[in-house]
């Protein structure tokens, strides 16, 4: 039987279109788990470079070069009894004795707190009485008494910390001319805005990708 020339070329057309559909249908899902990879990868990346930032900052951000502000306190902790003013952290002392009203000199290290007494007083018995010091750079993350201490009466109970801030009670004690009090001190890392950046921007991205999945 003779096939007509019309009809093999509409077959033929026919077999292109359902080709080039099945084509279709394979690129398009090709291209849609493409994109999610790398929307996936992207995600990964920026929190691994989060990851990356935190781990490599120091354990202890040290102190030297931070702005530290001292206010005196008495008879409760938020009385406004004096403002020390503030001193920026490197070699000297940073407050010295009666210029603050601490009856002491106030010397920070990198990771240190000298107090040293050049007056012998007592402290009036109050809610709180003593100084609190404030670096305005970096939160303290722990306090310590260093065995250099040499004020016997002095413990863990009369220092505190609360965020930036460093307080010391010694409310109803007696110091004499030439004791210290040595604290150990660490501090920690504030996330830079771009390392908050980043880590919105991959937490986003893992967000979009968990609903496309469930989608």
């Amino acid at each position: 039987m003779q096939i007509a020339h019309d009809d093999v070329l509409s077959s033929s057309l026919r077999l292109n279109d359902v080709a080039a559909g099945r084509n279709g249908l394979v690129k398009r899902p090709i291209r849609a788990v493409s994109a999610f990879r790398r929307m996936r990868l992207l995600a990964a990346v920026a929190l691994m470079g989060c990851i990356t930032t935190h781990l490599a900052s120091p354990a202890n951000a040290g102190m030297i070069g931070d702005t530290v502000t001292m206010h005196y306190e008495t008879p409760t902790l938020n009385s406004g009894y004096y403002d020390g003013g503030s001193a920026v952290v490197g070699a000297g002392v940073e407050f010295t004795g009666l210029n603050v009203g601490l009856w002491a000199n106030a010397d920070f290290t990198n990771t240190q707190l000298i107090l040293s007494f050049t007056f012998s007083h007592t402290w009036s018995p109050a809610t709180h009485n003593g100084p609190v010091f404030v670096d305005t750079a970096h939160p303290f993350t722990s306090v310590s008494i260093n065995p250099a201490t040499t004020s016997a009466w002095f413990n863990a109970g009369m220092v505190s910390i609360s965020g930036n801030s460093l307080i010391v009670n010694w409310q109803g004690q007696s110091f004499t001319n030439g004791q210290n009090i040595v604290l150990d001190l660490t501090t920690s890392e504030v996330p830079e805005p771009a390392t908050l950046a980043l880590m919105t921007v991959g937490l986003a991205g893992m967000g979009v990708l968990r609903r496309r999945r469930r989608g």
